[in-house]
């Protein structure tokens, strides 16, 4: 028992040890693919960056490209955390997805790196011809940082209105992602970016109820389980 014991002990180490090292490398890439965009930033400078040689590198990620999209993951995963803490208790799926759009706009200043990145990342020329399996990954990536995937999967909208609800968050994504590019530029002509953004947020919102509304209005929905 005690070899096993000792063994397990060593992998959970080893496990530990590579969990860290996978989190330094992603860490170091999203750093400098901020600093330097993503098509500027090689392997080589992101093993420099960690500290380690582009074979230990190499280990982990294939290529640039792979890191990329770890990198875009992991700043959807923040967007859910995000999204998440200003839930009322109690939220239903209609309020959470509802919660979801507000809290990418009431937020932008807090994520302005994340959306910049990923409007950047969208258009970056090797994912012009994305597999289909690596396009539906961020696909739900996306719905799920829009709290989007609980509504759907409680039968509360159907798919015509996912799909619209999908498109407006694409909408909205892509609207913040140009905020982020602006910068600077964007508070002038005499109307704040918080003006801007409030006025944005509230058209979100009437276009959401609007989607949503007949679905409030028709029968309660059951699955055929």
């Amino acid at each position: 028992m005690a070899q096993q014991s000792n063994l397990a002990r060593h992998r959970a180490e080893r496990e530990g040890r590579s969990s860290n090292r996978r989190s330094e490398i992603i860490d170091a890439a999203e750093a400098l693919f901020l600093e330097r965009g993503i098509a500027a930033t090689t392997m080589t400078d992101i093993a420099e960056r960690v500290g380690v040689s582009r074979i230990t590198l190499y280990r982990y990620f294939a290529d640039c490209d792979a890191l990329a999209f770890e990198v875009a993951g992991w700043m959807l995963e923040r967007l859910v955390t995000k999204a998440r803490e200003v839930l009322p208790a109690g939220a239903g799926p209609v309020e959470a997805a509802r919660a979801g759009l507000g809290s990418l706009i009431t937020n932008f200043e807090h994520n302005r790196d994340v959306h910049w990145y990923l409007t950047v990342l969208d258009s970056h020329r090797p994912f012009r011809d994305i597999s289909e399996e690596l396009a539906q990954w961020y696909a739900s990536r996306t719905r799920q940082a829009l709290l989007f995937d609980e509504a759907v999967a409680s039968y509360v909208f159907d798919d015509a209105t996912a799909e619209r609800l999908v498109s407006l968050a694409n909408v909205v994504m892509g609207v913040l992602g140009r905020f982020a590019i602006k910068g600077e530029n964007l508070s002038r002509g005499g109307i704040t970016l918080e003006t801007q953004l409030g006025y944005f947020r509230e058209l979100v919102f009437n276009y959401f109820d609007t989607i949503v509304a007949p679905q409030a209005e028709a029968p309660e929905r059951h699955s055929d389980c």
